[in-house]
């Protein structure tokens, strides 16, 4: 929708945004909710509690990170009058950082509603925006007001679904665990990221945005279905 609406170069620049967003998102992930699924004591409250605070501590060092690298991203893409929308999505990790995972826990149940709530709501809701703001505001900015929407939505359901308060503690222990279990999946995120991004960033360095917006929607095209195919 959004790249129909849209210029190609403000589509190419729009997808800069999640190209950036999904590198500091796969290359920071430690999969704590994983762990809460996959241990013996996933469902001991102090864990959790220790993943939540973990989880806000890891999407401050994300924000500033994403803030640092907004004009050097920029000026890579040659997109300098986005600089500025970079910055904004330093925002985003932080954002997502008070999801509560009480929907591990649900997931340790064999009960998956919560999860299926938080990953279609919020795509669904975006989706009936995408029309009317893309009208609205014309250009890549759209593709920050879905992101943000999106986002905030995610954090919200996933306090909505949950059954259990929302809780922060720091237990050393519990830390180190974490850290132990899911620092495998920080490399594994950079070569998740080559596979599935990394010649659209060769495209938008190499051919400029209006190439990468071509570039981006038939690789989404092609993807989309592939992906929904994975997911079910």
């Amino acid at each position: 929708i959004i790249a129909r609406l849209i210029s190609l170069e403000d589509n190419g620049i729009a997808s800069t945004f999640a190209l950036t967003m999904t590198l500091i998102e796969m290359a920071s992930n430690l999969a704590i909710d994983r762990l809460i699924v996959q241990a013996k004591d996933g469902a001991a409250p102090r864990l959790v509690a220790t993943g939540h605070a973990f989880q806000v501590l890891r999407g401050a060092c994300s924000a500033v990170v994403l803030f640092a690298v907004a004009s050097p991203v920029a000026g890579l893409f040659d997109g300098p009058e986005a600089a500025g929308a970079f910055e904004l999505i330093a925002l985003v990790p932080l954002i997502r950082a008070f999801a509560h995972l009480d929907v591990a826990q649900q997931q340790r149940e064999m009960r998956f509603g919560g999860a299926a709530w938080i990953d279609a709501g919020p795509q669904l809701l975006v989706t009936l925006l995408a029309a009317p703001v893309a009208l609205w505001l014309e250009d890549f900015r759209v593709m920050l007001v879905c992101i943000f929407v999106q986002v905030t939505a995610g954090v919200i359901v996933s306090h909505w679904v949950a059954e259990r308060p929302y809780r922060w503690a720091w237990d050393r222990e519990h830390l180190r665990r974490m850290v132990a279990f899911g620092w495998p999946l920080l490399f594994n995120g950079f070569l998740m990221f080559a596979i599935f991004h990394g010649d659209k960033t060769i495209v938008g360095i190499a051919k400029g945005m209006e190439d990468l917006g071509w570039y981006n929607t038939a690789f989404a095209l092609v993807l989309t279905p592939s992906l929904l195919v994975v997911k079910v």
